[in-house]
């Protein structure tokens, strides 16, 4: 799977806020995200969206480009 070169903003219900590379992030949480999310992942990013996940036993999390700016 080619994972694009591009930063991401992370961002989660409990309050964790970071900027990093899409795929260091999808690297770092292998254990949680299997092939199929990380597909849906990366598309949705391309595609310019938001992606939604997590719950469970972790917070929920988004997952959007870092060079988009928030919308009201």
């Amino acid at each position: 799977m080619k994972i694009p070169n591009v930063a991401v903003e992370v961002y989660s219900t409990d309050g964790e806020r970071f900027v990093t590379w899409l795929a260091d992030f999808l690297a770092a949480n292998r254990d949680g995200i299997d092939e199929d999310e990380a597909a849906e992942i990366i598309a949705t990013i391309e595609g310019g969206e938001k992606y939604y996940g997590g719950g469970g036993a972790a917070a929920e999390w988004t997952v959007r480009r870092a060079d988009q700016r928030r919308a009201a």
